[in-house]
């Protein structure tokens, strides 16, 4: 527990060290990590926030979303599932592989 408590403050006392030698690049590391933050909260995720303060008004709105994508993969799964069946109507789908040999 001793060494521990002496790691954290050699730890804070060189952090301080540090800042006061680079301040420069502290300010440029502040600024690329407010630049990110920038990005991230204000622009990338302002249509959420849209979506979010919608949910108020309108539950199946907010979620237009989440049911785009379900159309799309219910789509797309069968469509997936069409052409599974052609390829083993005409017998080119490959059944040599299995995990197990049970499974032949």
């Amino acid at each position: 527990m001793n060494r521990l408590s002496s790691f954290k403050k050699s730890m804070k006392h060189q952090l301080f060290i540090l800042l006061l030698q680079d301040n420069k690049q502290f300010t440029a590391m502040k600024e690329l990590l407010e630049g990110i933050e920038y990005l991230f909260v204000d622009l990338l995720f302002a249509p959420l926030d849209f979506l979010r303060e919608l949910e108020n008004e309108s539950w199946w709105a907010a979620n237009s979303i989440t049911w785009i994508a379900i159309i799309i993969l219910i789509v797309a799964l069968g469509y997936w599932m069409k052409q599974l069946r052609i390829f083993d109507q005409n017998g080119e789908e490959d059944k040599t592989q299995t995990s197990h040999s049970f499974l032949k």
